[in-house]
């Protein structure tokens, strides 16, 4: 019994995207990475830009999301400032 649970591997749950094909790409160098990233965003639509950085805002920001997946509406005040009054 105790065997099996060294060959086990429990791994963070994560985002996986089924949709298309995935390829690893190895670079020489940061700079030939970052240029190779610059193409692939270049490359995107506007709409796919905007669910691109919307994918990223609820990865970097997931612990402030509501159960639903949408964030929660912003609460906004106005104040106003009369003149020394």
């Amino acid at each position: 019994m105790e065997d099996e649970k060294k060959d086990q591997v429990n791994e963070p749950q994560a985002i996986y995207k089924a949709a298309g094909k995935k390829t690893i790409t190895f670079y020489n160098s940061f700079e030939e990475m970052e240029e190779d990233r610059y193409r692939f965003l270049a490359s995107l639509s506007y709409v796919q830009r905007i669910n691109y950085l919307e994918d990223r805002r609820k990865i970097k920001f997931r612990d402030h999301l509501q159960p639903d997946g949408t964030f929660p509406p912003l609460k906004k005040t106005i104040t106003i400032i009369k003149n020394g009054k």
